[in-house]
């Protein structure tokens, strides 16, 4: 029988956790739980404790962000030669028969290296925001045009990106992948180890024969006024994105360029005696150098067919 672990990270996660746990006690196939708790302050603990005794709770004193957490519970799984990890949030509740269903074609289709249920909002009755977003917006989609047009739907259909909602992992991609990379925080997490699974070989999927609900509160990103602390954290995020990105070929005269261009800015700035620009592209060129160690030893570190992060 395949051991699966089902790994949630919570922090404050008491509105929804109720419904999340008894969905997964309902499932068809059996399932170990893990819960990799960022420092809670509500009663998230107390009540697995006096409820789900049979839960594992990895207890965090601090709080180490979604990839980092989901990293230690799927390390954790590993070590007790898990088959198979099934990422929740904890903002979702799941049907009777998701794991049973993922696992079926997650063996079936062993190339995959991801596969996620659809993702509907948490009344059932929609697409979540973000997840419809995703899937319609790939050129030549299938599944879209099969869904509306009537025809049958195929049994899983390729994307080069679904958020991590609800991934289903085969243990085979944690040996080749890896976990989450650690210079991502929380948000950027999943779209890097898309790109880590499509590097390596594997794909990624989005099966109709199965469904989540997310109670989700993400929201499509909306440009931030220039030069406010929201834009230098979605810069940062993007420079991090672009090029940590194993996909594409980039190394360090690639960083020092754009880091050129905005110094450049900066001096013009400067000479038409606008401070705040030239503040502003001084700061998003000392971002650049920042991070440009750690990008680079990402890639390094990313190409290798190992447990990275693991």
């Amino acid at each position: 029988m395949d051991k699966i672990y089902v790994v949630i990270v919570t922090h404050n996660a008491m509105y929804w956790l109720e419904d999340c746990i008894i969905s997964i006690k309902k499932s068809t196939v059996s399932v170990n739980v893990i819960v990799v708790d960022n420092l809670s302050f509500d009663t998230t603990l107390n009540y697995l404790k006096e409820n789900h005794p049979d839960i594992i709770v990895i207890k965090q004193n601090e709080n180490l962000g979604f990839g980092a957490a989901n990293n230690i519970g799927m390390r954790y799984a590993l070590s007790m030669n898990a088959d198979a990890v099934f990422l929740l949030n904890q903002d979702t509740k799941i049907d009777q028969d998701t794991v049973e269903k993922l696992l079926y074609l997650s063996d079936k289709f062993s190339d995959y290296g991801i596969l996620s249920p659809l993702q509907l909002d948490y009344s059932g009755q929609f697409l979540e925001e973000c997840f419809y977003y995703f899937v319609t917006n790939y050129p030549n989609n299938s599944f879209i045009s099969d869904a509306i047009l009537g025809r049958p739907l195929e049994e899983v259909y390729q994307v080069p990106f679904v958020q991590a909602a609800a991934w289903f992992i085969p243990k085979r991609t944690l040996k080749i992948v890896g976990g989450f990379d650690p210079i991502f925080f929380h948000y950027g997490e999943d779209n890097n180890y898309c790109h880590r699974v499509i590097f390596h070989g594997l794909k990624i999927g989005v099966t109709p024969l199965v469904r989540i609900q997310h109670d989700s509160t993400a929201q499509l990103s909306e440009k931030k006024p220039l030069f406010s602390p929201d834009y230098f954290k979605d810069f940062e995020l993007s420079i991090k994105l672009k090029y940590a990105n194993v996909l594409m070929q980039y190394n360090y005269s690639d960083i020092k360029l754009e880091i050129i261009r905005n110094l450049k800015s900066a001096l013009k700035s400067l000479i038409k005696i606008n401070i705040r620009h030239c503040s502003g592209y001084l700061k998003k060129a000392k971002i650049l150098q920042k991070n440009h160690k750690k990008i680079m030893l990402s890639r390094k570190i990313n190409i290798l067919k190992q447990e990275n992060y693991l």
